[in-house]
């Protein structure tokens, strides 16, 4: 038998007020949504595009529009924009996807500033430290089906989330980009061998992962 109080990831918080923040500054930056032919033409303006990268990674300023998109676009990366309508959730995942292809090394540079501030919102307020997972526990835990289709269905939010899911789905997509700066070796190690294992014997659900957390 699986119990949560077997698990703790060390690092793991929770930040409201940062969380608030955003939210009001996105509302404060409301602008009205573009048409998906006007979005296919900003894509298409390398100019334009330059200057919401550089709002992006605040190395220049941004218009309410950048705005937006640099308050939002980590949401929709990480997986749950509640603020957002379904459109301006495509559009922000087909702005995404076109600078991953398009500007390769910008990107890049995104997702380590996207990192950042996620660690900085899981880091601004502390938790209590608890033991880490042994890494026997762990594979018990690999090797109990229903626990991990649980983790599975939390992690692609399909079903509510224990507080071990909770803590999966904050940690794992940092690991799985490569950097989790709030992880000891240990924990980076073990949920590697989770990711692996799922990788492995769970394909499908693995693939709508890596999508959605690819964005």
């Amino acid at each position: 038998m699986i119990r949560i109080s077997d698990f703790h990831f060390a690092g793991e918080t929770q930040c409201l007020p940062l969380l608030i923040i955003s939210i009001l500054w996105t509302l404060v930056y409301t602008v009205p949504q573009m048409s998906d032919i006007q979005l296919e033409r900003t894509l298409a303006d390398r100019v334009m595009m330059q200057r919401h990268i550089k709002c992006a990674l605040s190395e220049g300023p941004c218009d309410p529009t950048g705005m937006r998109l640099r308050t939002l676009a980590p949401l929709v990366l990480r997986g749950s924009c509640p603020q957002c309508s379904s459109q301006e959730t495509r559009q922000i995942r087909r702005t995404l996807a076109y600078v991953q292809r398009n500007y390769p090394w910008e990107w890049a540079k995104i997702i380590s500033h996207v990192i950042v501030i996620l660690a900085m919102a899981a880091l601004c307020v502390a938790e209590t430290q608890r033991p880490a997972v042994s890494d026997t526990a762990l594979e018990d835990a690999l090797n109990d089906k229903r626990f991990i289709q649980r983790q599975l269905k939390c992690a692609l939010g399909e079903a509510p989330c224990d507080p071990i899911g909770k803590r999966l789905k904050t940690l794992a997509p940092l690991v799985l980009r490569g950097a989790c700066p709030q992880c000891t070796p240990q924990e980076t190690k073990q949920i590697q061998r989770t990711l692996s294992y799922v990788q492995r014997n769970f394909p499908q659900q693995w693939a709508k992962i890596v999508r959605q957390y690819s964005g």
